[in-house]
C-alpha cells in the first residue's frame, strides 16, 4: 500500500498547497481542486476496498452484500460522481421504487461499477448532454441504468465487454 499512498500523499498536499494559494473569487478553479480532492478520495476508496478483499479471498471476490434502502444508497453514490463530474449534468430518476425499499447491495463495488460507467459516459459523449441515471424495479430485481449520447461500442464488440481489459476499437 505504501507505493500507491506515498503518491497521493504528494497529490492531496500538492492541492491543499494550491487552495491555500487561489484566491477565494477564483471560483471556476477551486471548483477544479474540489474535483481533484474527490477524485483522490475516490481512488483511495476503490485501492482500499481492492487491499482489503485480496487479502481476505486472494483472487476470488466474494460480494460484501449487506441491507440497505435503495433510494437514499443510490442517491448518495450518485452525488460523490455529480462532484467528480462538476461540468456536466447528471439526472437520476427512481421508476417503481418506494423510499423505503431495502435490497442486499455491495455497496462498494457497486460504487465501482457505476463509477465506471458515469466516467465513460462522460468521457465518451459530448460534454453538451446529460448523463441519465435510472434505478427501476424490474420485478424482483432493481436495475441501474446509465445512459448518454455518446458513440457507443461497435455493435460487433459489444459480446466482449465482459472481457478482462476489453477496450472498444473507438475508445
Amino acid at each position: 500500500t505504501h507505493q500507491y499512498r506515498t503518491p497521493l500523499a504528494v497529490i492531496r498536499t500538492c492541492i491543499t498547497a494550491i487552495r491555500y494559494a487561489t484566491p477565494v473569487e477564483d471560483s471556476a478553479n477551486r471548483r477544479r481542486i474540489s474535483q481533484i480532492e474527490a477524485a483522490v478520495q475516490r481512488l483511495v476508496e476503490m485501492m482500499d476496498i481492492s487491499l482489503h478483499r485480496s487479502r481476505i479471498g486472494g483472487n476470488v471476490v466474494e460480494a460484501n452484500r449487506r441491507e440497505v434502502e435503495i433510494v437514499p444508497t443510490s442517491s448518495a453514490l450518485l452525488q460523490r460522481f455529480r462532484e467528480l463530474h462538476l461540468e456536466r449534468r447528471i439526472n437520476v430518476s427512481f421508476e417503481g421504487l418506494e423510499p423505503s425499499e431495502r435490497l442486499m447491495l455491495d455497496t462498494d463495488m457497486a460504487a465501482i461499477a457505476i463509477g465506471n460507467l458515469i466516467d465513460n459516459a462522460a468521457k465518451f459523449s459530448p460534454s453538451s448532454t446529460a448523463i441519465e441515471v435510472r434505478v427501476s424495479r424490474v420485478g424482483a430485481r432493481v436495475h441501474i441504468e446509465v445512459c448518454d449520447e455518446g458513440r457507443g461500442i461497435p455493435e460487433g464488440e459489444i459480446g466482449k465487454v465482459g472481457q478482462r481489459y476489453f477496450r472498444a476499437s473507438n475508445s
